[in-house]
């Protein structure tokens, strides 16, 4: 997806509280299939796609793969992201942060609020939104494609 079009998921998904989203983000585009796409409103108003798992401009994405958690980690310069929650997944229904779900925020792991995902590998995606004790918060869009030749 172009990145105008993730800012526009994301503006959408995060203005509104998880239980009124009548729908998930859609899926990624197989005509731009990126390995790993954000567009973040918080803690900084950035996007963009990655094709492997390293960024042009210092960003690192570990996707979600195979196994018990779908994980994702993400290290943009100044900040790091760990969004994790036990499989199965409930796609598309919002899930509250409350320990088998949770997110860290440049180390902070006591988060509140909600994680949705709306599909799991190979063609991932979710939307965040959780503020943590320390104030530090992390709203966002994220999805990819995690190929098959790349798993373990």
């Amino acid at each position: 997806m172009r990145p105008v079009v993730l800012i526009g998921l994301l503006l959408a998904a995060c203005s509104q509280a998880p239980e009124a989203a009548e729908t998930p983000a859609q899926p990624l585009s197989p005509e731009e299939p990126a390995f790993c796409a954000y567009a973040l409103a918080a803690p900084l108003s950035t996007s963009a796609q990655l094709d492997g798992y390293f960024g042009r401009h210092g960003e690192d994405c570990v996707p979600p793969e195979g196994g018990e958690m779908f994980r994702l980690a993400l290290g943009l310069p100044g900040h790091t992201f760990v969004v994790r929650t036990t499989r199965p997944v409930r796609l598309g229904a919002p899930t509250p942060l409350d320990g088998w779900t949770s997110v860290s925020v440049d180390g902070d792991g006591d988060c509140r609020g909600w994680l949705r995902v709306s599909a799991d590998v190979p063609d991932w995606g979710f939307d965040v939104d959780a503020t943590c004790a320390g104030g530090a918060r992390l709203a966002g869009h994220f999805e990819g494609h995690y190929p098959a030749e790349w798993r373990r």
